[in-house]
């Protein structure tokens, strides 16, 4: 990892934002996951703000959806695995 992702990387806690402003310290559903986004002022200049936005809603849909998706499949494989091994003893 360069140096500068490492600087990036060990600050990233002081960017949380704080209960007073509206955010949670660590919410208890997102606890072990992280994803940030960097904007700076030339993405905000450069790109309408509401397309901004919306790409940022999508993506975080996506990825919810994309979660989603994984957890009931491997419910559906630990089912499978589950109830070959139990036909073993019948």
């Amino acid at each position: 990892m360069n140096p500068l992702l490492k600087s990036v990387a060990a600050r990233g806690p002081s960017y949380r934002v704080p209960e007073s402003c509206g955010g949670s310290e660590y919410p208890a559903d997102t606890q072990g996951y992280d994803i940030s986004f960097l904007i700076t002022n030339f993405h905000s200049e450069s790109m309408l703000k509401h397309k901004l936005v919306d790409f940022i809603i999508q993506f975080m849909e996506d990825v919810d959806k994309e979660i989603s998706e994984m957890k009931l499949s491997l419910n559906a494989r630990a089912r499978i695995v589950a109830e070959s091994y139990l036909a073993t003893f019948t």
